[in-house]
């Protein structure tokens, strides 16, 4: 990836640039960083683009293909679409759900032996470090609305608990 905008390199691509894919490519070029077509989706009807969350999905996931884009998997959550192609790694706060780039020099030597490649043609890695960001470790960062909203739905209600005694 050069230094050039994702729309800038589209066009030198000759990708045909449709008024719904100028708007997502808008997004990502405003966003650059780590995600989920869903955001994108918010953000363009935030400022009153007409694009459906399928022809986001489709246009992400083609520009992936492309290799304008990659996708990103953390192990939680929806899957990620991160502008920087070059290569890298990232480290995820096991908490909070926080994503961040990563030098793929630090895992540079890091080798699948043939006989743990199970006929694959391995082609790249793609490491992901886990642990606590500094928020989350001193305790400075609330949980994500998806932990809360899990916690609150598990646990009965105080009537419940109450009348249950």
């Amino acid at each position: 990836m050069g230094h050039d905008s994702l729309a800038e390199r589209l066009r030198l691509r000759g990708w045909r640039m449709t008024p719904q894919r100028a708007a997502i490519v808008a997004v990502l070029d405003e966003t650059r960083g780590h995600v989920p077509a869903e955001a994108v989706h918010d953000s363009l009807r935030r400022h009153g683009a007409r694009v459906s969350l399928a022809t986001v999905y489709n246009t992400l996931t083609t520009l992936a293909a492309m290799g304008e884009l990659r996708e990103v998997r953390s192990g939680r959550g929806p899957v990620l679409f991160d502008v920087n192609t070059l290569p890298h790694h990232h480290l995820v706060c096991d908490t909070c759900g926080r994503l961040v780039d990563v030098d793929a020099a630090v895992a540079k030597d890091v080798r699948l032996p043939p006989r743990q490649a199970h006929g694959f043609d391995v082609r790249g890695v793609d490491v992901v470090f886990h642990g606590r960001c500094p928020d989350c470790a001193t305790g400075a960062a609330s949980p994500p609305p998806r932990a809360r909203e899990r916690r609150t739905r598990d646990r009965p209600s105080r009537s419940a608990r109450s009348s249950a005694r």
